[in-house]
């Protein structure tokens, strides 16, 4: 439905994307980029992508139905400097994403990011993972995690792996219960 490249200090308030057979948001390279008590139902694809964006938010939201991930990153560009993005994903609720593609599609999907804090989100109703993340300095702090790992193994609540330099994420006080083990 939007679809930008340097675009910079635009924020969403009150708004509700309904359906849509692509992502819903796609954003690139932009600074202070903000989604304030939006909704995000039934897309066919992502909900929200944010590439190399710096200073950027989704906060008081819903994002439900999500055909793959309800909000990735890729930050490559950061990452090999180690730039702080400053992204803030907080008090959102995020439900049912991943319904066409059940593994590796997640409410939160941060490729190469450095300096996201996922903070106070209720996330819940899920065929896989949670968090799924790589980089470095992220914070995922008072997140319920609920009902999750419905349709996969080899996953967890919030999952990352396989890197030694993905050093100083922080994880912590996040309540999880209901992990299909």
């Amino acid at each position: 439905m939007i679809q930008t490249t340097n675009t910079n200090y635009v924020t969403f308030k009150n708004i509700s994307f309904d359906g849509g057979r692509n992502n819903t948001i796609d954003l690139s390279v932009g600074v202070g980029l903000n989604f304030d008590s939006c909704e995000f139902l039934n897309t066919g694809l992502d909900g929200i992508g944010f590439n190399n964006c710096l200073k950027s938010s989704v906060q008081n939201s819903t994002i439900t139905g999500a055909g793959k991930n309800g909000i990735w990153t890729y930050n490559w560009n950061l990452r090999t400097n180690l730039i702080d993005s400053e992204l803030l994903f907080q008090n959102n609720d995020i439900s049912k994403v991943g319904q066409w593609r059940y593994a590796y599609m997640c409410p939160f999907n941060m490729y190469y990011s450095v300096g996201v804090s996922i903070l106070n989100n209720d996330i819940h109703d899920l065929p896989h993972t949670a968090v799924l993340f790589s980089g470095n300095e992220n914070k995922i702090y008072r997140n319920k995690i609920y009902d999750v790992c419905k349709k996969t193994s080899d996953a967890g609540a919030i999952y990352c792996g396989r890197d030694w330099a993905y050093r100083g994420n922080i994880i912590k006080n996040n309540f999880i219960y209901n992990k299909k083990l």
